[in-house]
């Protein structure tokens, strides 16, 4: 199932379907996933369906910042963790769950800093748990190693300036420091090259200007062209060749 950055919407007096055909009364707080962006003044149930009346526009699911939709469905799944904060990146772990990097410090009732795994069941995955000190922007899984790119300095509390590797079970961060000197927007894995795009103008102790290759395993750099502006996207086709 593909993960979007939206929230679900429809507009109108709002008519909600409820999946439970128990009394309304005694029921526990239930998690805020249907809501308007403004007052509701009156509601008449009709079955399992709640019509709702006010001073709205919209009414619709809260996915919060990220929303997991299926390929035959514009419906988000409602059991996907909601973060405190904006996501940027996620790439998903091939068993069914996904990684997730952005600028939050709570992933459903977990405390997670800036990156984190959702399990296939969409829980928080308990053993994973670099903890970096600022904003990921950039995630890319390469077998067992997850490649975390942004604005941070420091990951699993050990000093990684804006691009850093760590062990996708663990968490354990990697020797693997290239040390670029500026924000990490983006990054692929081709072959055992690491490309890295960015802010950064020095990567590796080296002058190289918002464009990069490294060894995805030493981070020793590798010759590559340079531009002469920020890189904050690119889609690597499996076929580059490096001199």
């Amino acid at each position: 199932m593909p993960f979007l950055f939206s929230k679900q919407l429809v507009a109108g007096l709002a008519a909600v379907l409820f999946t439970s055909t128990t009394p309304l009364l005694a029921q526990s707080l239930q998690p805020p996933r249907i809501q308007t962006d403004g007052a509701v003044y009156t509601t008449v149930r009709d079955g399992n369906v709640l019509y709702v009346g006010g001073s709205f526009t919209t009414a619709g699911y809260y996915t919060g910042y990220g929303s997991l939709l299926s390929t035959s469905s514009h419906m988000p799944n409602t059991d996907f963790p909601i973060t405190d904060g904006e996501i940027y990146a996620s790439v998903p772990d091939g068993a069914g769950g996904w990684y997730i990097g952005g600028w939050f410090s709570k992933v459903g009732t977990v405390s997670r800093s800036y990156v984190a795994h959702v399990l296939s069941d969409h829980t928080v995955d308990p053993a994973f748990n670099p903890a970096a000190d600022g904003i990921v922007r950039a995630l890319c899984l390469s077998g067992a190693t997850l490649y975390i790119g942004g604005d941070f300095n420091q990951v699993g509390g050990v000093a990684r300036g804006h691009l850093a590797s760590v062990n996708a079970t663990t968490g354990v961060v990697n020797a693997f420091n290239p040390n670029p000197n500026a924000t990490v927007y983006a990054l692929s894995v081709v072959g055992s090259s690491l490309y890295v795009g960015g802010d950064f103008d020095v990567i590796g102790n080296q002058r190289r200007r918002h464009l990069a290759a490294v060894d995805a395993a030493s981070g020793s750099l590798i010759n590559y062209p340079v531009t002469n502006g920020t890189v904050r996207a690119f889609q690597a086709d499996g076929t580059a060749s490096l001199s």
